[in-house]
């Protein structure tokens, strides 16, 4: 993220509101890295890298202070002494539990979870090359994780692939998180950026030690868009990612046959 604003760096000075982080990334004379990452305690993760010597140098001895963006609960301050950045993203998820195509019964329909994850930051400006994903970026990501559990590979299918973009669509006016009620499983993800198909993947692929096997539950926290990622019975796949009017970017996997069956087992 802090590497994709050099598209917006122009031939103004140094402390302009659209590049410090890249430019920090780059500066000749910080040699030393230092990064670490943490989960807070309402569950966002907070992401920091501090680097010597201390770079952004508006003039000799004096460190350009960047503007603090307010991102909710904690604040994030910097400290004075030290060339530090922050990040911020901000992800939604949504996966639904679905015993049947079309679940008639509280007991068919099973249960909708949903879970929401900012990655806290200290940010200026995020512009990313909004191309978008391949089918491969969506499969290699489902197969890899479905291979560790001895899981044979998803196909990419063009009908399931065309609903998710129909239904994708749907959702450019709000970026809703609401699953689409059809004939397919589907996992829902958004972000306040252009994340990728793997990101996306990933994100859902993460919940995989919360997954208890011998239980057969979540344990500790989400793991339902991890199952369906790996149900054993689940062979095709089809996914699409829209830009949503809000500027926020909605992506969708639908899985045919739908998994996340109640009373079943993912493998």
């Amino acid at each position: 993220m802090w590497a994709s604003e050099k598209l917006t760096m122009t031939t103004i000075p140094v402390g302009g509101e659209d590049c410090l982080h890249y430019t920090q990334v780059v500066w000749s004379k910080s040699a030393n890295l230092g990064c670490a990452r943490a989960k807070c305690a309402n569950v966002w993760i907070f992401v920091i890298c501090s680097y010597d010597t201390v770079g952004n140098v508006e003039e000799k001895g004096a460190l350009k202070k960047q503007p603090l963006m307010d991102c909710g609960i904690p604040s994030l301050v910097h400290k004075e002494d030290e060339g530090q950045q922050c990040l911020r993203m901000c992800l939604r998820l949504e996966v639904a539990v679905k015993a049947m195509a079309f679940p008639k019964t509280d007991k068919e329909m099973g249960t909708q979870f949903s879970v929401a994850i900012c990655l806290m930051a200290f940010t200026l400006a995020y512009v990313s090359l909004a191309q978008n994903p391949s089918n491969e970026d969506y499969l290699n990501v489902h197969n890899a994780a479905r291979a560790e559990v001895g899981v044979g590979p998803l196909t990419w299918d063009a009908t399931v692939a065309a609903y998710a973009q129909q239904y994708a669509s749907k959702r450019i006016a709000d970026c809703d998180l609401i699953h689409s009620t059809g004939p397919y499983g589907e996992n829902l993800a958004e972000a306040s950026y252009a994340l990728s198909g793997e990101e996306a993947v990933t994100l859902w692929v993460d919940e995989k030690p919360h997954y208890n096997y011998d239980a057969n539950r979540c344990v500790g926290g989400e793991c339902l868009h991890y199952t369906q990622v790996v149900w054993r019975n689940s062979t095709r796949l089809g996914c699409a990612r829209v830009k949503c009017n809000s500027g926020w970017w909605f992506v969708t996997c639908n899985y045919d046959p739908p998994g996340n069956i109640v009373g079943e087992r993912p493998y």
